[in-house]
């Protein structure tokens, strides 16, 4: 199934507005968990410090006589701590006992002890935190701990790192699960799609179905039957013109033919090369007024029918008779090349009309005095061909509009092309050592 550049927008717009909201979480959620493991971190610390400062307290209380700066260190000695360094201050800040790692414990001096928590990194070691509480009764001591960060800032490393890595998870997620889900949403577009490339110019009667209460979508149908509405009414009114106008446009030149073939049955005169030839340009001209009509009417949405069996055979037999005429008025020879009896599908009339005017063409735009040749094709698909010598030309564009597109190599041809392309069929011209085949090619019966 070929890509959808409207899915690919949905999908692409489905998993920026994921990225951004889980950006937005993981942001948040990474910024309060690590809130929490420091806030953690400190209050272990803080119920250390708390602890430390009861075994002072019941040091000093069972040896009196050795001083604030002996129960400091007896309880440093006796008390099993979890690893850190730990220091035993008087009011002033001096030290009275410690215990721990040398880094540690110069780490506790490069803030004042009136900061209560802080956070750093001694020289070429792991972040250390220090935690500072003060006995304010009698005696004044404060209780100053220092244990690693490193615990908590590998969490929040590893925290990070994984809230990092569900981003670009969640963009291919949101892309993939965007591009399939709007194959479900887009699923009513398609459906009008279809609805609409039902609706052939000849049943513009058809309507969307709309339903109640309307959508956007809905809106959309709504608009599209206003417009079929307004086609309908256009086509009606353009087939009414063209019938008017063929009726008007006929009369006179039944009228022409009729004079002229009247006054070419009486006496002999030197008028009737010219009544002769007023006749023909008439039939010609009837001809083409037909043919524009039938155009105009299968544009406007009354295709003629094509299921009608051909003999070619018969048929470019009937039209070289019907063109020998021509052909002698002209100068220009008729011959037949291979004719083999092929059966077609398709208009019997449209089909004679084709031929004929490809003889007419030839006659008409071939060279002075050059056989025009006719024959059948001998190949799988039946056809017509028309030969004769010429200046090299060739067709309109496949799909051109024989009403506006004709005139470069003229209307008679882009009409013939019509009629293979209502058949089914193409025509093609080749050229050679002076030479043009024009060649019909039409479906198999």
């Amino acid at each position: 199934m070929a890509r959808s550049r409207l899915r690919l927008r949905i999908a692409v717009w489905f998993a920026l507005a994921y990225l951004l909201g889980l950006a937005a979480l993981n942001l948040s959620l990474y910024v309060s968990l690590r809130l929490r493991a420091d806030r953690r971190l400190t209050q272990q610390m803080e119920t250390l410090a708390g602890t430390l400062q009861q075994a002072v307290l019941l040091e000093l209380s069972e040896t009196p006589d050795s001083g604030l700066a002996g129960a400091g260190r007896e309880a440093l000695r006796e008390w099993a701590a979890p690893p850190g360094a730990y220091r035993v201050v008087d009011a002033q800040g001096h030290n009275l006992a410690e215990r721990g790692p040398a880094a540690w414990l110069a780490a506790a001096d490069l803030a004042p002890l009136t900061v209560p928590v802080w956070t750093g990194t001694p020289a070429e070691e792991d972040p250390v935190r220090r935690v500072v509480a003060w006995h304010t009764e009698q005696p004044r001591f404060g209780v100053v701990v220092t244990a690693s960060a490193l615990g908590t800032e590998e969490e929040n490393e590893v925290l990070a790192w994984w809230l990092g890595l569900s981003l670009p998870l969640v963009v291919l997620l949101g892309l993939g699960g965007g591009y399939v889900l709007s194959r479900r949403a887009l699923r009513p577009i398609d459906d009008l799609r279809e609805a609409i490339a039902e609706i052939s110019p000849t049943a513009l009667h058809q309507r969307l179905v709309v339903a109640t209460p309307p959508d956007e979508l809905d809106g959309v149908k709504l608009q599209f039957n206003a417009l079929l509405d307004r086609l309908d009414l256009a086509q009606r009114a353009n087939r009414r013109f063209l019938r008017q106008a063929a009726h008007q446009i006929r009369t006179p030149l039944t009228l022409v033919m009729g004079e002229a073939s009247l006054e070419l049955q009486g006496p002999a005169s030197d008028a009737l090369p010219a009544l002769r030839r007023i006749r023909h340009a008439a039939e010609q001209m009837q001809r083409r007024v037909d043919d524009l009509f039938l155009l105009a009417e299968a544009q406007a949405g009354s295709p003629p029918a094509v299921d009608e069996v051909v003999d070619l055979e018969e048929l470019l037999l009937e039209s070289a008779e019907a063109m020998r005429g021509r052909a002698h008025q002209l100068g220009r020879p008729l011959r037949l090349r291979e004719v083999a009896p092929r059966m077609a599908r398709g208009n019997r009339a449209l089909l004679q009309e084709s031929v004929m005017e490809l003889i007419e063409n030839a006659l008409r735009h071939g060279v002075a005095g050059s056989a025009v040749e006719l024959g059948t094709l001998a190949g799988e698909r039946p056809g017509l061909l028309v030969a004769s010598a010429g200046v090299p030309f060739t067709l309109n564009p496949a799909g051109s509009d024989p009403l506006t597109e004709g005139q470069d190599h003229g209307l008679g041809l882009a009409i013939v092309q019509w009629i293979a392309r209502i058949h089914g069929g193409r025509l093609e011209v080749t050229s050679d050592n002076g030479s043009n085949e024009v060649t019909l090619i039409l479906p198999a019966e």
